[in-house]
């Protein structure tokens, strides 16, 4: 009897141990190999799924053409930020992640339509795919290549790119066509005119990461460029990092670094490195805020001397038109050791409103010399008035007092009061100042107005000689005093009172001197005393050092002069002269050239009696109380490598006259004339040589001839037997008379 096949399997099994191994095995193998099956169909179905969603997409994709949005997105820009954008390229849509959009050549117009505001090679754009599915573009990154940019910003703050700026935090529920996040720049080029706070110049080399953009919390930035700058005077690479938030409120940048390495001014090779915080917010009413700004700088002078700054900012907040400073100090090192130049400037903490901020107590002190009693040091005391909105300042009681030591060790106290301000414009500063140097009275006004400086100074009285002025005293004071004027051209005219100065009181001193590009000039100058008048005007190369001169004396007296001058009174009578001159150094005058000519009327010679040195018995004709009168005496120089030779030289006294060579060694403040005496038919050989103060006169033997109409002469020549006499006698100049 055959059972049914599926009551069969039901069949109870005689055998346990083979029917529980037999269940065991079939059962379990069905289960297991259901399961597989089961994932196998799972998988394939899912892969088919995918292959084709993502052919489907690809070929979309693939198949979409960006240029149908090209208007689309000008219009949108158009739309949202009234500014004209035009890409004059094909557009391209590269499909592998990030899916990006790029334009090629691009521009960009201000928000009037028209005007440029930035162009590029190229921009890429990262498009949102899901939102361009929906036939949208939602651009969350922008990556420009070799831009050219323009900024400016009014006179009220306002940037000619504040409407691209995010106004807060994306949501992302609420996305609109072009949604920035993320700017790249790449190579790019920045042209800034800030009538605000007068920067022009440029930005080139540009690169620029700013991530984060609209979102609540800072992100990394990073720009680096080089910097060409007019206003102020830049030429250096800049680099500026620190964490930037610029979504709903003040625009943060944190614990920025600020690294400048060029020329920033009159500092040159420089490196500059600033770190802080700055939070800034446009809208109105306008904040800003600097905290924990430290700022160190080093480098070299326009004279290449070392320079180092450094200087502290714990807090600046500016908010509408309320101000609030902490203490501010600034510390400057100027110079070599022992040379050095120390400034230091304290501003201490201030607040109240913006256009006439008062800081009360600030010093300047500026300490030049090696830490000496004898160093200079000069004392600046005030309340200072700041318009921060204007950009200006002033000191109503400002008092600059100290001490100024000149080169050769002498010390001028000095004391003034006055006010002194700063304002954009002309003029640009000024101060006056009232008070005294060395205990005389003294004023002084300065105008500063587009690096031009305008100074009018006036002394009472100077005493040169109490003042222990050596002989290079114009080239010592020149060599101090000009470096602090380099960079200005200057118009100052200077009056002393009484001024004694070579020996002498001269009144009524003034000289009027200018700066004109690399040239100074000194003209008019002059000034009264000694019983005449000298005139002098000089022309100072910057650049070489080369000074042409001029000098004009008339009636003056000559025995104090060369008192002064050297030391002698050898010569004496009223003194007229002119000088031409160019002297290449001066501190060298064996590089002096040009011509003199020099005049001295109704005088005496010291030393010599030339009508004793006409008679034949010429012994007493030399010697200290020796003398001569005589109604003139001139002559021409030629000057060349500081020797001033003449072949004219004359003197006139009553019937004998005196001519001859002279030839003065300006260096060596020696002299060595060759002169012949002529009266009534004598002749006489004088020389006069050695040092200029004290010469030594020297007598050749008379010789006689006869004064008879029609005689002839005697003449010495090499085959006469001369009488015998005494050799010249030689004495030093005298003194006395």
């Amino acid at each position: 009897m055959r059972f049914p096949q599926r009551a069969r399997e039901h069949e109870p099994d005689d055998q346990p141990a083979t029917r529980s191994a037999t269940t065991s095995r079939t059962g379990t193998g069905i289960g297991i190999g259901m399961v597989r099956h089961l994932i196998r169909i799972a998988a394939t179905s899912l892969l088919a799924l995918l292959i084709l969603v993502g052919g489907g997409v690809s070929l979309l994709l693939l198949s979409f053409d960006p240029n149908q949005y090209k208007t689309a997105l000008s219009a949108a820009v158009r739309e949202r930020y009234h500014r004209a954008l035009d890409i004059q390229g094909r557009l391209v849509l590269h499909l592998l992640p990030p899916l990006t959009l790029d334009t090629g050549p691009m521009r960009l117009s201000e928000p009037d339509g028209i005007t440029p505001f930035a162009q590029a090679a190229g921009m890429q754009l990262h498009v949102d795919p899901l939102a361009l599915l929906r036939r949208h573009i939602v651009i969350d990154r922008v990556t420009l290549d070799a831009p050219r940019l323009v900024v400016r910003r009014d006179a009220d703050g306002r940037f000619n790119f504040s409407d691209l700026l995010p106004a807060g935090p994306a949501d992302p529920s609420r996305r609109g066509p072009l949604d920035l996040q993320t700017l790249r720049v790449r190579a790019g080029r920045l042209m800034l005119d800030d009538a605000s706070s007068g920067l022009a110049g440029t930005l080139s080399g540009l690169d620029l990461d700013l991530d984060g953009l609209g979102q609540p919390t800072p992100r990394p930035m990073q720009l680096r460029a080089r910097a060409e700058f007019t206003r102020p005077a830049v030429n250096a690479m800049i680099v500026l990092g620190g964490n930037l938030r610029t979504g709903k409120g003040p625009v943060r940048l944190d614990n920025f670094n600020l690294q400048i390495d060029g020329s920033v001014g009159v500092l040159q090779h420089a490196l500059l490195r600033a770190v802080g915080n700055a939070h800034y917010a446009a809208e109105a009413p306008a904040r800003l805020a600097l905290q924990g700004v430290s700022i160190h700088a080093s480098g070299r002078d326009i004279h290449d001397r070392p320079v180092d700054i450094g200087m502290t900012l714990p807090l600046l907040a500016w908010n509408d038109n309320r101000v609030q400073s902490s203490a501010i100090d600034l510390r400057a090192a100027i110079g070599a050791s022992p040379a050095v130049t120390r400034v230091a400037l304290h501003l201490p903490a201030a607040s109240g409103p913006a256009t006439a901020l008062r800081v009360a107590g600030v010093t300047l002190d500026v300490h030049q010399g090696n830490g000496t009693v004898s160093a200079s040091r000069l004392r600046l005391d005030g309340t200072l008035v700041l318009g921060l909105g204007a950009r200006t300042a002033h000191i109503d009681d400002a008092r600059l007092h100290g001490a100024w030591v000149l080169p050769w060790g002498h010390t001028l106290p000095l004391d003034f009061q006055g006010t002194m301000a700063w304002a954009p414009g002309k003029p640009g500063a000024n101060a006056t100042l009232t008070g005294s140097i060395a205990g005389t009275g003294a004023r002084i006004a300065a105008t500063d107005s587009a690096g031009l400086l305008t100074l009018h100074g006036d002394v009472d009285a100077l005493d040169m000689e109490a003042a222990g002025v050596p002989s290079n005293a114009v080239q010592s004071v020149l060599a101090q005093v000009l470096p602090a004027l380099d960079g200005f051209d200057v118009d100052a005219r200077l009056g002393v009172g009484t001024l004694r100065v070579l020996g002498a009181q001269w009144t009524a001193a003034q000289a009027r001197v200018r700066r004109d590009g690399r040239a100074w000039i000194v003209a008019p100058a002059d000034a009264s005393g000694v019983g005449g008048v000298v005139s002098a005007s000089a022309v100072i190369d910057v650049g070489t050092g080369r000074t042409a001169l001029a000098l004009r004396a008339r009636g003056l007296q000559a025995a104090p002069i060369m008192s002064a001058l050297e030391g002698g009174t050898w010569l004496r009578g009223t003194l007229d002269g002119t000088l031409q001159c160019v002297l290449s150094d001066v501190g060298a005058p064996n590089q002096l050239a040009g011509s003199a000519h020099v005049a001295v009327h109704n005088g005496k010679l010291l030393g010599i009696n030339l009508g004793a040195a006409l008679r034949p018995d010429n012994a007493n004709a030399i010697g200290p109380a020796r003398e001569t009168s005589f109604s003139m005496a001139s002559a021409h120089f030629n000057i060349a490598h500081g020797v001033a030779d003449s072949t004219d030289v004359a003197l006139r006294a009553g019937a004998a006259q005196l001519t001859g060579t002279a030839s003065l060694v300006l260096q060596k403040h020696t002299l060595a004339l060759a002169l012949t005496a002529r009266q009534a038919g004598t002749t006489a050989a004088v020389s006069v040589s050695g040092a200029f103060k004290a010469p030594h006169f020297a007598l050749a033997r008379a010789r006689t001839t006869p004064d008879r109409k029609g005689a002839q002469p005697h003449r010495a020549n090499a085959t006469s037997r001369p009488r015998k006499s005494r050799p010249p006698q030689q004495v030093p100049g005298s003194s006395a008379g």
